[in-house]
């Protein structure tokens, strides 16, 4: 999946869950959300422990979207099973 299609995939879910209102009106969301997006450029071997670094320092409804992210494309869902997988 290409940079532009993480992004998207982010804010549709982030839509469809009800935040673009607090996407739109705060801005430590919004920038929480970015530093989710640029996970994009880390290297492959450093993915889930740059992620592991961030999660924490997210907000509330950002750690909703990092649940997502994580799920889909870093560790899987409950049964471990990646929707995407990273590749260089």
């Amino acid at each position: 999946m290409c940079f532009f299609h993480f992004a998207k995939s982010i804010y549709r879910w982030i839509i469809n869950n009800g935040l673009r209102t607090e996407y739109v009106a705060n801005g430590r969301f919004r920038n929480d959300i970015r530093l989710l997006v640029s996970i994009a450029f880390v290297p492959p071997s450093l993915i889930v422990s740059t992620f592991d670094e961030l999660r924490p320092t997210l907000s509330e409804n950002a750690r909703l979207v990092a649940d997502y992210v994580e799920a889909t494309y870093i560790r899987g869902n409950t049964n471990g099973a990646l929707v995407f997988h990273p590749q260089f």
